[in-house]
């Protein structure tokens, strides 16, 4: 079973979403891909780029970076950390060129099924972190129910000034 929160985040709205996490939760931040089955660290949860950037990326407890597992996408060349069976999260940031903010998520499985069959719960101590990150990025954001996701300040401010468009799909 997955948990997930949709949102709209603006970069500035992103940068406040780090100093939170910093503030409030120990977290390393990892590239989605990576050209070995070990993690790539990033120092920000800012996009470098839009449109070369990829908009996937993962918030992982400083404890659990030895415990994660790799997938190799041998096609497309390049490793990725195996979600389903990982103590990570998601973050998929939100594209953004000024005129229009895509909807982005957080996400996790509080388990997965082994090749028996088995439910194998994620630890405890994950969960818990997951549960406090979860908090954290809610906080400060306005649920938006028409929309089914959360709005950062900045993202709603440039909705209502200058007709950012928020698009969900």
């Amino acid at each position: 079973m997955g948990h997930q929160i949709r949102f709209f985040l603006t970069p500035a709205d992103l940068q406040i979403l780090e100093q939170r996490l910093k503030a409030h939760c120990p977290v390393v931040y990892l590239d989605y891909r990576s050209e070995q089955p070990v993690p790539r660290l990033l120092s920000t949860l800012a996009v470098a780029e839009f449109g070369k950037t990829w908009l996937p990326m993962l918030l992982v407890p400083p404890e659990s970076l030895e415990a994660l597992s790799f997938e190799n996408v041998m096609q497309q060349g390049y490793w990725t950390v195996d979600l389903l069976r990982s103590p990570a999260i998601e973050l998929s940031r939100c594209f953004y060129d000024g005129k229009i903010l895509r909807v982005g998520r957080l996400f996790y499985d509080r388990g997965f099924y082994d090749e028996t069959g088995n439910w194998v719960e994620k630890p405890a101590a994950f969960q818990a972190w997951a549960k406090k990150v979860f908090s954290v990025a809610r906080k400060g954001l306005q649920r938006d129910v028409a929309l089914d996701a959360y709005v950062g300040e900045n993202a709603q401010a440039e909705r209502q000034r200058a007709g950012l468009r928020l698009v969900s799909t």
